[in-house]
């Protein structure tokens, strides 16, 4: 695994990236005691952050059928309160662990399963400013099995399964599992205090039940669903919302399109193509393939190096090897010369225009623009090529999660429309061609051939 290094015009846009790579052991013995109450929706406020970054910044980290509707009144069962540190990175949430409650602004994870947060023996260690207390929860019971991820380029996380209290949005779940990190490395410019997985109990490094399927089993939560809302960064708003048992209809506009679960571990399921447009012309990049909708992922798409390097090859990219990205040329090239970027799912093309795939980064010494399209050779449990759909494509999109029908759902978010400023000094045209959520079929089609595309200078597996 190959971490990005950052320059310091990036300090914010590059502590982004948060890719998984599966290079972790976990063994655990027993299993606790569920009590929970408070039954229903729960509705999490989330804020934005960046990390603080100091060179190599970027973690891989490791590794019943129903119907349902939306909701749309619910009473705010917990917010809270985050200084916005900058340019949101990521999103965090805040629950509790223990008897009293100590508190941890987790990253709400649906690329993982398990369930950690900061030990005291971590220190600044494992990034964040709290960290869990054994002694002081009447409710602690050890479990004194070893949990263990080892990431990609040496960094990693040591600790030990323990059961608490978990109380997230005013659910208290008695007995949960979870880990303590004793020590780490290569975490220190993290600002959340954990990780709070929401993929399927596969990944979890213990085997233990992930806490959102623990909820539903024992009857917290009357349906396994969830709901992301990522709110528009250039409102000046630091909030997202994270609804558990349901979605929220406020919060997207039209319908859901749905996909099948495909392999259960993350959310992955099979998408119909990635393809650019320009005017009348849209050229597809590829088709029938694997897809991951990740909130743990902060750029907007990731996928196979030779497809990634013909997409930035189109936009007139060039890797930037001091911050693992693809820099644009966007003092001369007027914007309308930039592509549509579309994810056909199920048949329906999710769209992201130009400035919804491109970041103006703008400091004294002027402005520059990144890709949020980057690499990533990853296979998935069966050995195919994967994509990942991270916060910037998710920010446009309101996602339901839901474990009952084993599916991912996208609608078109509130958010959508709402895009960065652009400096008065870049593109020569401010106009962009914008599509409706349901673009017609082009006038001209080409399909590139993976095999006539370059290979790579930066890439990632899974190991």
């Amino acid at each position: 695994m190959n971490k990005f290094l950052l320059v310091s015009v990036l300090p914010v846009l590059l502590a982004i990236l948060t890719v998984k790579l599966c290079a972790s052991m976990a063994t655990v013995g027993g299993a606790g005691a569920y009590a929970f109450n408070n039954n229903g929706i729960k509705r999490i406020t989330m804020h934005k952050v960046n990390r603080t970054c100091n060179g190599n910044t970027t973690q891989y980290k490791c590794h019943g059928k129903g119907k349902h509707t939306g909701i749309t009144k619910r009473s705010v069962s917990a917010t809270e309160t985050l200084l916005d540190q900058g340019w949101g990175a990521y999103w965090m949430g805040l629950i509790t662990v223990g008897t009293p409650g100590q508190t941890f602004y987790t990253d709400f994870d649906t690329g993982s399963s398990d369930l950690w947060v900061p030990g005291e023996l971590c220190g600044t260690a494992c990034g964040g400013t709290h960290t869990y207390k054994p002694s002081l929860s009447s409710t602690y019971k050890a479990w004194n099995k070893t949990f263990q991820i080892v990431y990609g380029d040496g960094s990693h996380t040591t600790g030990v399964f323990a059961n608490d209290t978990v109380n997230i949005a005013g659910i208290s779940i008695t007995g949960q599992p979870f880990a303590i990190i004793n020590s780490a490395s290569g975490m220190t410019s993290r600002t959340n205090d954990g990780i709070l997985g929401m993929g399927y109990q596969k990944l979890a490094q213990g085997g233990e039940v992930p806490v959102i399927w623990s909820m539903y089993l024992t009857g917290a939560l009357s349906l396994p669903i969830f709901g992301f809302w990522f709110g528009p960064v250039s409102t000046g708003s630091d909030t997202g919302e994270l609804i558990l048992g349901g979605y929220d209809t406020t919060k997207y506009t039209g319908s859901f399109t749905y996909a099948p679960v495909s392999v259960k571990g993350y959310w992955e399921f099979a998408a119909d193509s990635v393809s650019l447009t320009i005017g009348s012309t849209t050229t597809t990049i590829a088709t029938s393939i694997n897809a991951i909708l990740d909130t743990g992922t902060s750029l907007a798409i990731l996928g196979p190096t030779a497809y990634v390097n013909t997409i930035n090859t189109i936009l007139g990219a060039t890797f930037d090897s001091a911050s693992g990205l693809y820099k644009v040329n966007c003092q001369t090239k007027p914007l309308s010369a930039f592509p549509n970027i579309a994810v056909t799912i199920s048949g329906v093309p999710f769209v992201l225009t130009p400035l919804m795939y491109l970041e103006i980064i703008t400091n004294s010494a002027g402005s520059t623009c990144y890709s949020l399209i980057s690499s990533i050779d990853a296979n998935d449990a069966n050995g195919k090529p994967i994509w990942i759909l991270g916060d910037f494509f998710m920010r446009r999109f309101y996602s339901v999660f839901d474990m009952q029908n084993d599916r991912i759902g996208l609608a078109l978010s509130t958010s959508y429309s709402t895009v960065q400023t652009v400096p008065s000094t870049l593109f020569q045209s401010t106009t962009t061609v914008t599509p409706s959520s349901t673009t017609t079929k082009p006038s001209t089609t080409t399909t590139v051939s993976s095999t006539t595309m370059k290979t790579s200078t930066a890439s990632s597996k899974f190991f």
